[in-house]
């Protein structure tokens, strides 16, 4: 709580290392001297993601806890890459909370040498893969999955077989499977009675 609140209450013009400041100088962090030079820590090597360093230290502690709470290591994995993805992201778009800004030194660095050795378009395309792969491993799913569960749902062919199904009044059985040929079938069945009956 006290490193969330020292990052909260951020002011650029506190003492920190990097940022000498005169002995009669206020210090507007919550927290303090301590909370001062513990958040321009963080803001310089993290920037913006500097604010999930509580996160992280919840998530430990909440693991302690209750196993329940304990994640798998390829999900903290996931959120690694996660991570770097966002500092890499405050770097290039130059991202502001408050007086936290950027990606830090990490995703500076990060930044301009991807850019540097991939050219822009090839760093675009690599940190948009390591995005998918920290949301895959964050959150444990998987994209093919998720993609046949979006075919399956917006099938032009279920969707017909859903209005057959209403039609046939429940003359299909559980266990029969909705294609076309049972529902051919019972069309002409259904033809083949009307045919006797007019007879």
């Amino acid at each position: 709580m006290l490193l969330l609140l020292s990052i909260l209450s951020f002011d650029a013009n506190d003492p920190s290392l990097n940022h000498v400041v005169s002995a009669k100088n206020v210090v507007h962090n919550k927290v303090g001297l301590f909370g001062a030079y513990a958040s321009g820590f963080l803001n310089d090597v993290f920037g913006v993601a500097a604010l999930l360093w509580p996160l992280v230290f919840a998530a430990l502690g909440a693991a302690y806890i209750s196993a329940k709470y304990c994640f798998h290591w390829w999900r903290w994995c996931g959120f690694f890459l996660l991570t770097v993805c966002f500092l890499v992201l405050g770097s290039a778009w130059d991202i502001t909370l408050g007086d936290l800004s950027g990606g830090g030194m990490v995703g500076s660095t990060l930044y301009k040498n991807s850019a540097l050795y991939l050219s822009p378009v090839g760093s675009a395309i690599l940190w948009f893969f390591v995005l998918l792969v920290g949301l895959q491993m964050a959150f444990n799913f998987s994209w093919i999955a998720l993609a046949e569960r979006g075919k399956i749902r917006h099938s032009p062919q279920k969707r017909c077989c859903r209005g057959f199904r209403g039609k046939a009044r429940g003359l299909a059985p559980k266990n029969q499977s909705c294609s076309a040929d049972f529902f051919r079938q019972q069309f002409i069945a259904k033809n083949q009675r009307a045919l006797w009956r007019s007879m």
